[in-house]
């Protein structure tokens, strides 16, 4: 990658115990999204919306739309190199940080800084172990990469109704 050099967390942030839990959550993420794509057909849409406000994420296809609940998870900017969790982004309903804050608390309890801290140093990669985390101990049912122009938004979800 040409440009500055991005920062990577202290190694203190991560653990042995947050190590462990990112192995087994992306893992369970990957599952959980292929899972997704086979009976919603996530990821092979034309496109997507979402509505925060209302809490609800759209995926658009050519001839049929599926919608349903939506979880802001955090976002990655690619011109910081940083993560921030949903909990911490000020502009976001709450209605849809809840398994950010689920996950804030569970770093606190379980003394996982990573988890409970604001926003912080991260690769591409870590931001998306994060977002994994946060999909496992919240029970979604799958991650949705969402692209921005300098990075991208990971909004969790768990179940769909379409519609023509």
């Amino acid at each position: 990658m040409f440009g500055k050099k991005r920062s990577s967390p202290p190694p203190s942030l991560l653990t042995p115990d947050l190590i462990q839990l990112i192995v087994e959550s992306s893992g369970e993420l990957r599952a959980k999204n292929a899972t997704a794509t086979e009976t919603w057909g996530i990821g092979t849409a034309d496109r997507w919306s979402a509505d925060l406000s209302a809490g609800s994420i759209t995926f658009h296809f050519a001839d049929h739309s599926i919608s349903g609940p939506v979880e802001v998870l955090g976002t990655w900017s690619s011109t910081s190199g940083t993560w921030l969790w949903a909990w911490a982004n000020e502009t976001l309903p709450l209605g849809v940080t809840g398994a950010s804050t689920a996950t804030k608390s569970y770093g606190d309890a379980h003394q996982m800084e990573a988890l409970s801290a604001r926003k912080l140093d991260a690769t591409e990669s870590l931001a998306e172990d994060l977002a994994s985390v946060t999909v496992e101990l919240s029970g979604l049912a799958g991650m949705y990469r969402a692209p921005t122009d300098s990075g991208y938004l990971s909004l969790g979800f768990s179940t769909f109704e379409k519609s023509p």
